[in-house]
């Protein structure tokens, strides 16, 4: 201990940086991790509300096929009963006018459920970008660092264009990235016993190598 640094135990102060640090990024995981529930329980809301829908217009086409079946029956009897009256025309004038409108809703059903299935597709999609978004952004930032032939990312790294929005989330690149990389430097990215560090700053991504030697110095001296 020196008048210059009066804590009373050696490196205690750069322990707990790292704590807060590390107190930041369990925060900003957390409000990530908010913010996805948040968007999957809608989607699957909307779900639940589509299924309802197509539900519906089955029980309306069922209803369908029973007021149509009534109408033959309807109109068997008349012409049985009424073949050699005027009756006749004036009442196959009204069956077809009914059998025209079962035949509308007919279309209108299957139209309903084709535009039902193609949400129902849709939302499942969104769903499943927000799922393996954590994925994606993953493969990229490794695919990047194994591409590094010339050693680019251990110098000045390279810069990345980060203002895509990803498709469902309403999230950018740069706002996921921050998060994943986050989360990949506190699991050891590559098992190199946090010797690697990737660093994101800005629109840049570069690699930064810890100075191990004194944790290896004092492991010795214990």
């Amino acid at each position: 201990m020196t008048n210059d640094n009066p804590t009373l135990i050696p490196g205690f102060e750069d322990v707990m940086t790292h704590i807060r640090n590390q107190e930041k990024r369990i925060q900003d995981l957390e409000m990530k991790n908010k913010q996805y529930k948040k968007k999957v329980d809608t989607l699957t809301s909307q779900k639940q509300e589509l299924e309802a829908k197509v539900d519906e217009a089955q029980v309306i086409f069922k209803e369908n096929l029973k007021y149509k079946k009534e109408i033959d029956t309807l109109k068997q009897t008349v012409e049985n009963e009424c073949e050699a009256s005027g009756i006749m025309e004036v009442m196959n004038m009204r069956i077809e006018e009914a059998e025209k409108e079962v035949e509308e809703y007919k279309l209108k059903y299957e139209e309903q459920t084709e535009k039902m299935e193609e949400t129902r597709k849709r939302a499942n999609e969104q769903t499943q970008t927000v799922i393996t978004q954590n994925t994606m952004i993953r493969n990229l930032i490794q695919t990047i660092i194994a591409n590094d032939k010339n050693g680019d990312l251990y110098d000045d790294g390279i810069e990345l264009c980060t203002d895509w929005w990803l498709y469902g989330t309403g999230d950018t690149y740069h706002d996921i990235l921050e998060a994943e990389i986050d989360e990949m430097n506190d699991n050891d990215w590559n098992e190199d016993d946090n010797r690697t560090t990737i660093i994101y700053e800005g629109n840049r991504i570069r690699l930064e190598i810890n100075d191990t030697s004194s944790e290896e110095e004092t492991d010795e001296d214990a």
